[in-house]
């Protein structure tokens, strides 16, 4: 039977990588939108910006 000290070490071990995978995750999802959100204004500025055409 393990000991109750192992079996919170197990648990801290545990918690940290959970806590690890979700700031991972977290950070990730952040630089995602981040360049979504560049592509997104480098695509509209051309677009936003009168042609030469009509003068």
């Amino acid at each position: 039977m393990l000991s109750r000290e192992l079996i919170a070490i197990l648990a801290l071990l545990f918690c940290f990588v959970t806590y690890v995978m979700a700031v991972t995750r977290a950070v990730r999802r952040a630089t995602r939108i981040i360049e979504w959100k560049t592509e997104t204004e480098e695509d509209a500025e051309p677009a936003a910006q009168p042609s030469n055409a009509a003068q």
